[in-house]
């Protein structure tokens, strides 16, 4: 999907009957930083782009069976250099996920990658194409699409989640950058949107962390440094008493309820210095294999399948110490991304003497449902096709 066109339809808390559409081009499987990533249009600059041309016609929806219709428009052909050309045959990828709560934050998490015609797709080449001049041919990618989803909501299984992991007793921590697994990973553990990755510590996926008052402990930093300018794989860690995290995409009254007690510089309130960075260290799948999120077990075999891979450039990675305040915390502290939100997880502190309240379990079963910050995501992915 990367160099795809998109256009991102979604629903935002509190306005359950208005929907909205929006323009994106992604250029890589990440939360969009510096126009790099998922991004609205309008956010990449260029003498060819930043035209968000795409809108929602008729906010009067019509609902059945569990699946809301909208329609919206966008022009066959257009301007944009990012906008694919409509007036030709492409192939086209659908599916549905959830958004962070800001509609600029899209999920790469998607549930479900669906073909035009409705049954679900894992590769790119397994896409049918589609004429948008073929007036026939749209008709009947709608209407089995739609019957395909509302089998979806009437048969609404989940996946068992991973094993939610605790670390407690160790002293050092590897601070690293790896895939969220799907609905197994990240959104299960959390109960968050994710979007693509989110910190691994210790080899682990978004673990929790028992941190003792009075001890110290050293944070090995893997998430990249910034020193070639590459946004994408750029994610700072600190230490945080907020939930989302993301520091650097707040304004000012966001950025004014967190308090942030390691990892960022905020003596100029207006120019936020992060300081806890190092070497870029990324878990992915191994080369020549797919990544098994959706058909591994459990985190042991889903794990099997990935490797870890570090920038051979920029090969210094940074150890940075932090002794626990004995007085002044809160019991639960987060550990999060500076450029990105919903990127880590929870920290508990503890007094001495005091049993960690987190322990290796599995995840209970959870229904990712659209009532997740009552959002819906729908994305439609367009690429042309090499004839």
């Amino acid at each position: 999907m990367i160099e795809s066109d998109a256009f991102i339809v979604y629903q935002l808390p509190h306005h359950e009957r208005r929907f909205h559409a929006e323009d994106y081009y992604i250029s890589g499987y990440k939360q969009c930083t510096k126009g790099e990533g998922v991004c609205p249009d309008s956010e990449i600059k260029g003498p060819n782009g930043g035209e968000d041309n795409v809108a929602v016609i008729d906010n009067h929806n019509s609902r059945a069976d569990g699946v809301t219709l909208v329609t919206f428009w966008r022009p066959l052909v257009t301007n944009d250099t990012y906008d694919v050309a409509l007036n030709q045959t492409v192939k086209v990828f659908g599916a549905i996920g959830q958004i962070n709560q800001r509609s600029m934050d899209i999920g790469l998490s998607y549930q479900q990658i669906l073909g035009h015609d409705g049954h679900d797709r894992s590769k790119p080449e397994d896409f049918k194409v589609v004429n948008f001049m073929d007036e026939d041919a749209n008709q009947s990618c709608s209407t089995t699409l739609r019957a395909h989803l509302a089998h979806r909501a009437k048969n609404d299984v989940k996946p068992v989640p991973f094993k939610k992991h605790c670390i407690n007793g160790r002293k050092e921590f590897n601070m690293e950058i790896g895939p969220t697994g799907g609905e197994k990973g990240y959104e299960a553990i959390t109960g968050l949107p994710a979007w693509g990755f989110v910190m691994w510590v210790n080899g682990k996926l978004a673990p929790e962390l028992c941190l003792r008052v009075g001890e110290t402990y050293t944070f090995r930093i893997f998430t990249g440094t910034n020193s070639r300018g590459n946004g994408m794989n750029f994610h700072p860690v600190y230490i945080t008493d907020d939930k989302v995290g993301g520091y650097l995409k707040k304004n000012k009254n966001e950025r004014a309820k967190e308090k942030i007690y390691v990892g960022v510089d905020i003596s100029n309130p207006d120019h936020p210095v992060p300081t806890w960075t190092g070497q870029y260290c990324e878990w992915m799948s191994k080369q020549g294999e797919e990544e098994k999120k959706d058909t591994a077990k459990d985190f042991c075999e889903f794990k099997k399948s990935l490797e870890r891979r570090c920038d051979p450039i920029d090969t210094t990675h940074k150890k940075k110490t932090w002794t626990v305040p004995e007085k002044g915390l809160p019991k639960l502290l987060y550990y999060q991304c500076f450029s990105h939100k919903h990127f880590g997880w929870k920290i508990h502190i503890i007094q001495k003497g005091e049993k960690c309240p987190c322990v290796n379990k599995s995840s209970s079963m959870m229904r990712m449902s659209h009532s997740l910050f009552k959002i819906v995501v729908a994305f439609l992915l367009l690429k042309a096709v090499e004839l």
